[in-house]
């Protein structure tokens, strides 16, 4: 139910959250994808940056108002997760990286440039967050993750 607060589940795992106040104008929402999976060569030494390795970005964008695709329904609307995808993917090949924070810093530049394009998202605040699934540490047993969050 679009009024309510409860979480909305879509196909794909994506997270769509609405909370409607009197208008539109004062609602907000909240796009989550919480995982995008890739590969990219990361490590402290060249050795373990000499073969990929996974990670995965949880990316979370909260909107000042209602993004205009609930209203028109048009795919143009809002940000697509398709297109969100292929820039994390482009960042991941795009070079070797020893730390975490600087791949989640290159990951958050490409995606904010990315929703440059949307003018209507000036307000929005984006949280991105990397998680290197299996660092070479044998005591983490569930990965290591940065976040960054910043306005748009």
């Amino acid at each position: 139910m679009l009024g309510s607060k409860t979480p909305i589940l879509l196909p794909g795992s994506l997270l769509y959250q609405c909370s409607m106040k009197s208008s539109t104008s004062s609602s907000k929402s909240s796009l989550l994808i919480p995982v995008i999976a890739g590969k990219t060569r990361l490590g402290c030494s060249e050795k373990e940056r000499a073969r990929p390795q996974k990670v995965e970005v949880s990316l979370k964008i909260k909107f000042s108002k209602l993004p205009p695709a609930c209203e028109t329904d048009t795919l143009e609307a809002t940000p697509c997760y398709k297109e969100m995808s292929e820039v994390l993917a482009k960042v991941f090949k795009k070079k070797e990286y020893a730390t975490i924070e600087h791949l989640c810093l290159h990951c958050v530049h490409d995606i904010e440039k990315y929703l440059s394009d949307f003018t209507w998202l000036s307000d929005a605040k984006l949280s991105l967050t990397l998680k290197k699934v299996a660092p070479p540490v044998e005591a983490i047993k569930q990965g290591s993750l940065f976040t960054i969050e910043k306005r748009l």
